[in-house]
């Protein structure tokens, strides 16, 4: 990305969160008591495998709906915003078979076979709530939650309860790309208030304060 388009990047954080797609990223399973928030990109394939491993015992809800009912302890999942962007990158174009990389985001069909990291990230920047893999993590309420977590330190954190099911893994990309310093930091900038939030979650030295997550 060009300096004139970093310069004029407009940030999320500044427009109006169009919250209605923001939908049922907060994953109640009440057998083990607790809300998890795990939006797209962030925990998400996870918590739906583990839904499935659980023969469905499992409410998808909104932050609406949370905030209504307040059945249970919220367990957060936040990601860098930076490492978000890459993984949507890695996934939605490299991981996609030829001969459309882009099927993945039908709206970046127009840019092209394969666009780049920087055509992909302005693209974001111009329409920033228009698909639910890069709206912003901030939309989907972290005031909600009882615990917010690094994606990072999910497996530790959940593992501490064993009275939990091992958390499955199963959206390992097969491409790695190639990091742009200078659109990695576009994206801290554009995604300032998700940056803002990962930096105040706890990290593991603090996590000993969170007891037995699913009997809290």
């Amino acid at each position: 990305m060009d300096e004139s388009t970093s310069e004029h990047t407009p940030s999320p954080a500044h427009k109006p969160c169009d919250c209605s797609k923001a939908l049922k990223y907060y994953f109640q399973f009440p057998h083990f008591k607790l809300t998890v928030l795990a939006p797209p990109k962030c925990g998400q394939t996870t918590m739906q495998w583990l839904k499935k491993d659980h023969q469905g015992a499992c409410t998808l809800q909104t932050p609406g709906d949370v905030r209504r009912q307040r059945n249970f302890p919220v367990l957060a999942v936040i990601r860098n915003p930076v490492d978000r962007f890459w993984s949507l990158y890695q996934n939605k174009v490299l991981d996609q078979s030829a001969p459309v990389r882009t099927k993945g985001v039908p709206e970046w069909q127009h840019l092209g076979y394969r666009p780049t990291p920087a055509q992909a990230l302005e693209w974001i920047a111009d329409h920033p709530y228009q698909n639910i893999h890069w709206i912003p993590q901030a939309c989907f309420d972290y005031t909600l939650a009882t615990w917010v977590v690094r994606l990072e330190d999910l497996s530790e954190v959940w593992n501490r309860d064993k009275s939990l099911p091992q958390l499955p893994h199963k959206n390992k990309s097969h491409f790695k790309a190639d990091r742009d310093p200078v659109v990695s930091a576009a994206v801290a900038e554009l995604y300032a208030e998700d940056m803002e939030i990962w930096e105040r979650a706890k990290t593991p030295p603090s996590l000993r304060e969170i007891p037995q997550l699913g009997n809290s």
